[in-house]
């Protein structure tokens, strides 16, 4: 029995994004949709529509006569992204605080415990993927679908450099992320709003500092590195 072409098409995104935030698809690399169809095993319809989502993600840039391409991380736009972040992040935080089910931060402190297993056996991608819930789930507690779908697409946007920079990073500085979670999670739980801004201003804050740091690991990926403002 055939699969449907939505789900092909969303096999073929979900495949396709994996291979690029990973970094198994270079920064500035070529795709070619006959190989990619012939890697996945999916027709070339479902592979376009995937590429097609993909562009308007900003994650590849289709040049025509050209061809398709893994876009380039600019560093002066990471740090505009890690603005919209800080902004987003914080006033989700804050209301949060003030409105989350202990449901929701039961569900929380569960992605934490799994974030923790990925951590100790190093599983990088299943890691970050983990982290990125983790913080969609405190958007999702205002049930608002606009803030919700551009945390989103910041979050696709860093999940590179997050892929890059855990990549480097000794255990104990893993394990220093995850205890800004459980942090995070503490003020929820507190009903504290004004420790909950301070707790996520603190972890944002703190991959800016590494960012700056791991400079050199990102011209080496191909990015350009512009004026940093702390």
């Amino acid at each position: 029995m055939k699969a449907a072409p939505k789900l092909l098409r969303e096999k073929a995104y979900a495949l396709l994004k994996r291979k690029i935030v990973t970094l198994e698809y270079p920064v500035g690399s070529q795709l070619v949709e006959q190989e990619i169809c012939e890697e996945l095993g999916i027709g070339r319809t479902p592979v376009r529509e995937a590429l097609q989502r993909l562009a308007a993600e900003k994650l590849v840039s289709i040049i025509p006569r050209r061809g398709i391409f893994v876009s380039d991380i600019n560093f002066w736009e990471l740090q505009r992204l890690i603005e919209a972040r800080l902004m987003i992040d914080v006033f989700c935080a804050r209301t949060a605080a003030s409105i989350a089910s202990p449901k929701q931060i039961l569900s929380l402190k569960d992605l934490l415990v799994r974030a923790q297993q990925w951590a100790a056996e190093r599983r990088i991608p299943e890691l970050l993927e983990t982290d990125r819930r983790f913080h969609l789930q405190i958007v999702a507690v205002l049930e608002n679908p606009f803030i919700s779908q551009a945390a989103e697409k910041i979050y696709d946007q860093m999940f590179r450099t997050w892929f890059l920079s855990f990549s480097r990073r000794t255990r104990e500085e893993v394990l220093e992320t995850l205890s800004e979670h459980l942090s995070i999670i503490n003020a929820l739980e507190a009903r504290q709003s004004d420790a909950a801004e301070q707790a996520v201003r603190r972890h944002i804050e703190n991959y800016r500092r590494k960012l700056i740091q791991e400079d050199s690991a990102f011209r080496n990926m191909g990015c350009v590195a512009g004026q940093v403002n702390a």
